[in-house]
């Protein structure tokens, strides 16, 4: 099926929150992304969300995705990039020390729940939200470029976004 259509289908994504189980499941998620790599076919992106990773689970995850989605589900857009830092670090530390030369797109998701970022995004829209990310990331003294790359946003639950519009 993947090789059939091969136009239509550019990469794979994990969402498999390993963090949530007791005891901690990496070695699953690790055997699912192996999975993917190996069906995924030629030129097609591996990705993975993360949640709250250690950096030894970082180190396992990294090598085997090309793509990295990060949550920053906060209810200020000025928090964003202090809330997935220390996740950024640990991507960056983990291609340092495995010799990684290429930088992995990293995409933050921002949540547009009421509970959490639904009042930001409404007050200020999306151009705003993505700068005010961008902003932070500039600041940080431990700029990393050639280690990672924020390639663009995500944003949870549209829905709760679509009815803040009507």
């Amino acid at each position: 099926f993947v090789n059939t259509y091969s136009a239509r289908i550019t990469g794979f994504h994990l969402e498999y929150e390993f963090w949530n189980n007791t005891p901690r499941d990496i070695e699953n998620a690790k055997l699912l992304l192996n999975y993917i790599q190996e069906s995924a076919g030629e030129n097609r992106r591996v990705g993975a969300y993360i949640g709250w990773p250690t950096q030894e689970e970082m180190d396992i995850l990294v090598p085997l995705v090309d793509r990295l989605f990060i949550h920053s589900y906060v209810p200020n857009g000025l928090t964003t990039f202090e809330y997935i830092k220390s996740r950024l670090d640990m991507v960056v530390q983990t291609q340092k020390e495995e010799g990684i030369e290429n930088p992995l797109e990293i995409y933050p998701i921002f949540s547009a729940e009421p509970s959490f970022m639904g009042d930001w995004i409404r007050s200020n829209g999306l151009d705003k939200t993505e700068n005010t990310f961008l902003q932070m990331l500039s600041k940080d003294s431990k700029m990393w470029q050639n280690y990672r790359i924020i390639k663009g946003y995500f944003y949870f639950s549209y829905r709760d976004w679509e009815t803040d519009r009507k």
